[in-house]
């Protein structure tokens, strides 16, 4: 079938030809088939083969994305990848010299819908004659480009619920933390990673239905309650093991000494590999270790708190027996100082900080710094509001299973720090998941999303 319509393509010049290279010496052409986009927005929805044509003898290469790896040495038609790809092309002479390579870009998603176009005659006036005329009307590809999906219940408790359900088929655990406040969940992040397990919140004295109604639909048979017990009732735990469930708690006298707790944990089931590196985030406020909380849980690695003048003793010794070499700090110097910064390095010996300007744009250098310390990737992006907690606290781990990243925005809008790091690396994503109801991260932000992933 391939070859009938390149020799179709050839033989009625009906194909779009693509010049490409430094100078008319070195150039190639390309035949595409289809020879338009067929999908809206530039997008190419059915199955899109690359023709290349050389304008003298000689070899051709080509790879996808400008990876420089491997070169494929080209014998035939090429098949566009799914998504924003980018072909290079270059041609090798006898004596194996190549010339520069060259590019060519296709927007190709063969899972959305095509165009449809509905064509009606009609009947214009021109100049006091009659003409005709041309009505098309346009089925939206809402699917083109990334896939974005929002995921919200009715209050926190039913969000962490249809997260978990986006991102974890089963689990054999679930770590269970307070909804009411953020720290300890936070601070579970990590050991979630170390069970490959959903983060799941409660109220303090009671189990929300829905809550509950997942745990068994995961199939879970261990319960990990991190907090005390004004943060997770007694009866709380006592009903879960009323019901069969295998349940262990892991808290402390506060926020430091359960981050401390879990983090000696992490070293009990990993090896002290894991607890090489640990995270730091101010433990009074959340957006900071949002933004690291997805690196906890893949590299399942400790996630620490201080107050931003002070290292809790739980924290310093936790450092000192967990054999943490290197810190990272998320947050500037107004969430966690010099000071601070000066005393763990005299534990640690080394640390390095990830920050920006405000807490958006912490989240997006924590991306980055994620991303290149292989941790995570762009290719899933969770969005969520920076102004309150609850979403995020179970999308991170959501996030740390995929090796997805979190962006933080205002709520309201889409921000200019989490818009420039998708415009950035749109061509990286395939999916973004919105975190929370509208009334968290409003209809026009999701929107905003859409329109980046179409261009």
């Amino acid at each position: 079938m391939v070859t009938r319509a390149r020799a179709a393509l050839l033989a009625l010049l009906c194909a779009v030809f693509v010049a490409l290279g430094p100078s008319v010496a070195h150039a190639y052409q390309v035949l595409l088939w289809p020879q338009l986009p067929d999908g809206y927005y530039g997008w190419r929805t059915t199955v899109t083969s690359i023709v290349l044509i050389p304008d003298k003898p000689g070899r051709l290469q080509y790879q996808w994305d400008g990876t420089m790896g491997e070169w494929s040495d080209y014998t035939g038609p090429v098949f566009a990848l799914e998504g924003r790809r980018t072909l290079f092309v270059r041609e090798v002479d006898d004596i194996g010299r190549a010339e520069d390579p060259v590019s060519l870009r296709v927007k190709v998603d063969y899972q959305s819908i095509r165009n449809k176009g509905n064509y009606r005659p009609y009947a214009v006036p021109s100049q006091g004659a009659t003409g005709t005329g041309v009505s098309l009307s346009v089925t939206v590809n809402p699917a083109a480009g990334a896939r974005i999906k929002r995921l919200g219940g009715q209050n926190r408790f039913e969000t962490a619920v249809e997260i978990s359900r986006n991102g974890f088929p089963s689990s054999s655990a679930v770590v269970l933390a307070t909804g009411a406040d953020f720290a300890d969940a936070l601070s579970a992040a990590g050991l979630a990673g170390s069970h490959a397990a959903p983060i799941l919140l409660t109220q303090p004295g009671v189990l929300p239905l829905p809550v509950s109604d997942e745990i068994t639909r995961l199939g879970a048979r261990n319960v990990i309650i991190v907090g005390g017990t004004k943060a997770v009732s007694p009866g709380v735990e006592s009903g879960l093991r009323a019901r069969g469930f295998v349940v262990t708690r892991i808290g402390g006298r506060n926020r430091y000494a359960t981050a401390a707790m879990i983090a000696e944990e992490i070293l009990r089931r990993e090896g002290s590999s894991a607890a090489r590196t640990a995270y730091v985030a101010r433990g009074d406020a959340f957006p900071d270790a949002l933004a690291v909380s997805p690196f906890a849980y893949a590299g399942k690695r400790p996630l620490l708190l201080v107050q931003p003048t002070a290292l809790p003793d739980a924290t310093r010794a936790a450092f000192l027996e967990l054999g943490v070499r290197n810190a990272v700090i998320a947050g500037g110097k107004g969430a966690v100082s010099d000071q601070v910064e000066a005393k763990i390095r005299a534990d640690v010996g080394s640390v390095s900080r990830v920050a920006g300007k405000d807490r958006y744009y912490t989240a997006s250098e924590a991306a980055q710094h994620g991303v290149e310390s292989g941790l995570g990737h762009y290719a899933v992006v969770g969005l969520a509001t920076g102004r309150l907690y609850p979403d995020a606290l179970c999308g991170g781990a959501a996030l740390g299973k995929k090796r997805g990243v979190l962006l933080l925005v205002p709520g309201d809008t889409l921000g200019m720090a989490a818009q420039s790091a998708l415009d950035l690396h749109m061509p990286d994503v395939r999916y973004v998941e919105v975190y929370g109801g509208e009334q968290a991260v409003s209809p026009a932000v999701f929107l905003s999303v859409q329109q980046l992933a179409r261009f």
